[in-house]
C-alpha cells in the first residue's frame, strides 16, 4: 500500500529533519522520496513540507495533518 509508505515517510522525514535522511532510513532514494511526498500532497490537496536544498519545514497545513 503506497498510501501508508507515504505517511510513513512523511512522519520520518519530519522527524529526522530531512526528506534524505528519512529516504535513507526507508531504503530508497531521495529523488524517490521526493515522488513519494509529491504523491501525498497531490492526493491530499495540499504542501506538507516546503522543500529547499538545504532544508525542510512544515506548512501549516503539514502540521495540522502531522498532529492527525
Amino acid at each position: 500500500m503506497k498510501a501508508m509508505a507515504d505517511l510513513v515517510l512523511f512522519v520520518s522525514a519530519v522527524d529526522a529533519g530531512s526528506l534524505s535522511a528519512a529516504a535513507r532510513r526507508q531504503g530508497l532514494t531521495p529523488a524517490a522520496a521526493s515522488v513519494a511526498i509529491k504523491r501525498l500532497e497531490a492526493e491530499l490537496g495540499v504542501p506538507l513540507l516546503l522543500r529547499t536544498t538545504r532544508k525542510q519545514r512544515l506548512t501549516p497545513q503539514g502540521e495540522l495533518f502531522l498532529t492527525h
